[in-house]
């Protein structure tokens, strides 16, 4: 319990903000997952980038990264990884970066491996 104190007491005002935006977010994703075809939510997940992408350092996709997974397990009920990604997905691009969810597997010489 004092971990989790030490953990909260140590995100600022805006790591609140965000934190509270994944968790509305992931609620979202999972809702339009249970009752609108994929290719909807993907759009969802990936607004309109500005005029110029820019950069994100990895400091910060580790910081959203973090406070989606916090969201995630401070949740109603488990939230699985596709929406968890859907929802970095759609903050990631918020914030001006050129993020594309991947999913599927390969197959190199015939075993199969990352794609």
């Amino acid at each position: 319990m004092n971990r989790k104190l030490q953990t909260a007491r140590a995100l600022s005002l805006g790591d609140w903000l965000t934190l509270a935006q994944a968790w509305l977010l992931l609620l979202i994703a999972d809702l339009g997952l249970r009752v609108l075809p994929f290719p909807r939510v993907q759009a969802f997940a990936t607004p309109d980038l500005p005029r110029e992408p820019r950069a994100v350092t990895p400091p910060p996709i580790q910081r959203l990264h973090r406070l989606v997974d916090i969201a995630a397990r401070h949740h109603v009920y488990p939230m699985t990884c596709l929406r968890r990604a859907l929802v970095l997905q759609r903050l990631l691009r918020a914030r001006g970066a050129d993020a594309h969810l991947r999913i599927g597997v390969r197959k190199d010489a015939g075993a199969l491996g990352r794609n």
